[in-house]
């Protein structure tokens, strides 16, 4: 098969969160036609009772203060979180990942 034109792509939105983030990206051809459509949800989407629960467990497994952890996660979100339940999915990610690596490599 041979392709006897060129196709030219661009862009025609492109959102970004506050964090510089891509959340809704669409790119079309020359002629106006829709190739490409992206959009990622769950950027600003607050966590269930499971990632609750999950995140609960982990403070209390490695004997953090709920305190000290989401003034560690609002300093990497640039913005202040008040409690647990006020956590976004990648807030919650980032929370996690920090609680499981302190459960490897427990303080001395």
């Amino acid at each position: 098969y041979v392709l006897n034109r060129k196709v030219a792509f661009s862009p025609v939105v492109l959102e970004v969160n506050d964090h510089k983030l891509i959340t809704k990206l669409i790119i079309v051809d020359q002629d106006g036609i829709e190739r490409f459509c992206w959009e990622r949800a769950d950027l600003d989407a607050r966590i269930d009772s499971v990632k609750l629960e999950i995140i609960k467990k982990l403070i209390e497994e490695t004997n953090s203060k709920e305190r000290s952890l989401l003034n560690y996660i609002g300093k990497k979100f640039y913005k202040e979180i008040k409690s647990l339940d006020q956590l976004t999915v990648p807030q919650w990610k980032y929370g996690v990942e920090a609680l499981e690596e302190k459960k490897r490599k427990p303080a001395i």
